[in-house]
């Protein structure tokens, strides 16, 4: 690891050469330079990983290299040095992601403290780095296998993925499929007595696979057992699944020279892999149409009798929605509803049945919801009267609202309670500021997880837990600088900063001046 000190005082330099070659900071080179200029021409040459640098020097200074720093090798960390009178140049200098500064006079223990912080910041980068190389080697050698984790989560796993996190998957798994069906081909002896039967079931599908991939080597396909379940590209329009139906033909020809009988199912078409679990039960609808019709090779789901399957598709929309609803999601709930409609027909009109299954599933998820508030009264008023509705037709429309307003309802019982977490952490705080409490002490006091408490603080302050405690103890330390004579270093302990120089540096980015300085500007005005 190399280090760069930039200073124009000869001094100044042979002694913070002297100071970390006599440290125990293992530095393989100590680079000098009294001006900017030679310094970009040392960092051009031999890359150093920290520049300490003076701040006001000739010819340009030090937030100029920082600058350039940043703009040209931006994994460099830079320290500057600076003196109390220079700290408005400090603070510009975090606009060039300066890692930290060190105050003038220099003290040597502050010093090597804040260039050890750097080195364990760039240590902890590297080793991440490595860290993410051995992953993106594993995934390299391992895509594969990964993206059948991927359709197993998708088939076989109830609870969707966030239209994000299956965005960042598919792109991540290289899938670039818009329109397609679920395929799944499955093989049967002729003879049932056949030996070793289960193996030889997982061999035939094996050269099934063999015969997919020889078609297409981009194949998305999951094998289970006696089973390959295929993602087949495919369009909408008629023509495509004419093309498929010739497709499937084909791949039977080829395969019908094994003593098995291969059967071939195909769901719906889709345009979303959430919808996989769905399709996959599609699937079992047609694997248990081949019992009664066993010299059926392909059976396409969309050709059979799907009465009872959409009643059972039913409730778990149902279910789905209610999860929604009391999570206070709006816009998956409002999504989950619309699909009531249009995976029946292409209208917003709904059977009577449908219409009434919705009303009875809605009444139940309000129940669920406990807060004693009006909304709810007008919510139950409203599914009271769509009760009474009697019609020839009926529609998805007058839902909308309601689930609208029974999100509403949720999320104004979640403020109510994060309102009370957020009234016991401020409590918390206030009264002990002055000891050494974290965020992790505050959650461990309201008894919830640090990153729902951390989440509910900024949400309701917009600000996070380490600014309120601070701002808090900056604020008491300003009291007792102006109104008492204790010490500095009685102050900065009782505000809860038992390092006074940490407390200095902390004071003097918040007010913009020294503790010191702070109390003679007062006690001059006073």
């Amino acid at each position: 690891m190399k280090i760069l000190i930039v200073d124009d005082e000869d001094i100044q330099r042979q002694k913070l050469v002297q100071l970390i070659s006599e440290s125990p900071l293992s530095f393989s080179d100590i680079l000098c330079a009294p001006e900017v200029p030679t310094a970009i021409d040392i960092i051009e040459t031999h890359h150093p990983d920290i520049v300490l640098s003076d701040i006001r020097m000739p010819v340009k200074n030090g937030l100029d290299l920082a600058q350039y720093v940043k703009e040209t090798y931006p994994e460099i960390l830079v320290i500057l040095i600076t003196g109390y009178s220079e700290f408005k140049y400090a603070q510009a200098a975090i606009r060039y992601n300066v890692f930290d500064y060190i105050l003038k006079p220099i003290d040597a223990e502050s010093t090597l403290s804040c260039i050890r912080h750097a080195i364990a910041k760039l240590e902890a980068a590297r080793r991440r780095e490595s860290n993410y190389e051995v992953l993106r080697s594993y995934f390299n050698e391992n895509e594969s296998y990964i993206q059948k984790q991927f359709l197993q989560e998708l088939l076989f796993w109830s609870s969707p993925m966030s239209e994000d996190q299956l965005l960042v998957q598919k792109n991540l798994l290289h899938i670039d499929i818009r329109d397609f069906r679920l395929v799944v081909i499955k093989c049967h002896f002729y003879i049932d007595s056949i030996s070793n039967q289960i193996e030889e079931k997982y061999y035939y599908s094996h050269l099934a696979e063999l015969a997919i991939k020889k078609r297409d080597n981009n194949a998305l396909l999951y094998n289970i057992g006696d089973a390959i379940y295929w993602i087949y590209p495919s369009e909408s329009d008629g023509f495509s699944n004419y093309a498929m139906m010739k497709d499937m033909e084909l791949l039977l020809n080829e395969l019908k020279e094994n003593d098995v009988l291969f059967q071939i199912s195909i769901s719906s078409l889709s345009n979303n892999f959430n919808h996989l679990n769905t399709l996959r039960r599609q699937i079992t609808i047609c694997q248990s149409h081949y019992e009664n019709h066993p010299n059926d090779s392909i059976i396409f789901y969309d050709d059979l009798s799907t009465k009872s399957y959409c009643l059972f598709n039913l409730h778990e929309k149902a279910q789905f929605l209610s999860t929604q609803i009391l999570a206070g999601n709006v816009k998956e709930a409002a999504k989950c509803l619309d699909s009531f409609s249009s995976d029946l027909s292409e209208s917003k009109s709904i059977s009577e049945e449908i219409f009434f299954f919705l009303l009875s599933s809605l009444s139940f998820t309000l129940r669920e919801i406990t807060q004693i508030h009006e909304l709810k009264d007008e919510i139950l008023n409203e599914l009271s009267t769509l009760k009474r509705t009697i019609g020839k037709s009926y529609s998805i429309n007058p839902f909308f609202p309601i689930v609208t307003s029974m999100c509403r309802l949720v999320n104004s019982q979640y403020q109510a309670n994060g309102n009370t977490i957020v009234e016991l952490v401020l409590k918390y705080i206030k009264q002990n500021y002055n000891q050494s409490i974290s965020l992790t002490s505050v959650s461990e006091y309201v008894q919830r997880n640090p990153s729902y408490v951390s989440r509910l603080i900024r949400q309701h302050t917009g600000k996070n837990f380490t600014i309120i405690l601070t701002e808090l103890r900056i604020e008491e330390s300003k009291h007792l600088l102006k109104e008492t004579n204790k010490k500095i270093t009685e102050i900065s302990d009782l505000v809860g900063y038992p390092n006074q120089r940490y407390f200095n540096r902390v004071f003097s980015s918040y007010i913009g001046m020294s503790p010191n300085d702070y109390r003679k500007i007062t006690q001059t005005f006073n």
